[in-house]
């Protein structure tokens, strides 16, 4: 492609869903100055995680990594108790967080989904 009059190639080596967008484990890599370098998980053309990022002219890095979580406690948070009531089932999850590890700061992450 062709932006502002500079060149740049993108290109994805990887799992693909019926449409041809990403989907599975792979490798995208746009050179433009701003373009972005991840290798991880897609979701029918999403990164979804995990994954490593680079922006591909500043070289600032991201990760994102999956956390697992427990919410084992339904008493409400104004009502303070020395023993829970657990009347409810604990409810469990999966959270993409996703933050730079490197160069510039980013004033949107971490994010967490």
């Amino acid at each position: 492609s062709k932006l502002g009059g500079q060149r740049s190639t993108c290109s994805y080596r990887g799992a693909v869903d019926i449409f041809g967008r990403p989907h599975g484990y792979g490798h995208w890599m746009d050179d433009h100055f701003n373009g972005e370098i991840l290798t991880g998980w897609w979701e029918h053309g999403l990164p979804v995680g995990p994954f490593r990022s680079r922006e591909y002219g500043t070289g600032y890095a991201f990760s994102k990594c999956m956390l697992g979580y427990v919410i084992a406690n339904d008493d409400p948070i104004h009502r303070p108790a020395f023993f829970t009531t657990q009347d409810q089932d604990p409810r469990v999850g999966v959270a993409g967080v996703e933050c730079s590890i490197s160069g510039g700061f980013f004033s949107h992450l971490p994010k967490a989904e």
